[in-house]
């Protein structure tokens, strides 16, 4: 049975030489599935236990009653309307708010975060741990990082770019395309 190559089109460079390989020996779909999927019985629905978290903290932050919320809102605004312009400075206090308010989050719990946690733990496997605190670094940069992203790019350059440390580089990058590698 021949296949064309044409027809598979999301696969990674390795996978499309190896299925170019196995189409000159016929090799059968099935086959490639198992080559390229895995064995059936190998794939579980397993939900990852931190989902729940994330989406319900997720949840509490679009929740305009929640002090949670509240202090999402008011940090960004402030963060932007700060005459602050030394990024490092604005990182580290992005820094401390977002270990702030993952502190009051594991400490007091506001809602039913104590319960969605409880709810995690509970459908662990006893090989498996819950770390809340990956879950809610990921949701933390989701919510703040990611609002604040432009606004400590335009600090870094403005900032990298007053004290010519931008040229400087761009002048060492033209200076290095010159020279072997053994001249370093």
């Amino acid at each position: 049975m021949n296949f064309s190559v044409m027809s598979i089109n999301c696969i990674t460079h390795h996978k499309f030489i190896a299925f170019n390989w196995l189409i000159d020996f016929n090799i059968s779909v099935s086959f490639l599935d198992f080559i390229f999927i895995g064995h059936p019985r190998n794939k579980v629905e397993h939900n990852d236990p931190g989902e729940g978290i994330e989406a319900y903290t997720l949840s509490l932050a679009q929740d305009e009653s929640s002090i949670f919320a509240k202090n999402i809102y008011n940090f960004i605004a402030c963060t932007r309307e700060s005459k602050e312009r030394i990024p490092q400075k604005v990182m580290r206090n992005i820094r401390q708010f977002m270990n702030g308010m993952k502190n009051y989050l594991v400490k007091h719990g506001e809602k039913d975060f104590g319960i969605e946690v409880e709810r995690a733990r509970a459908s662990l496997k006893c090989d498996e741990f819950l770390n809340l605190d990956q879950i809610l670094e990921g949701v933390m940069h989701q919510l703040i990082i990611m609002p604040l992203r432009e606004h400590l790019y335009e600090l870094f350059v403005d900032y990298y770019g007053s004290r010519g440390d931008i040229e400087l580089m761009i002048e060492n990058m033209k200076f290095a395309e010159n020279k072997e590698a053994t001249a370093f």
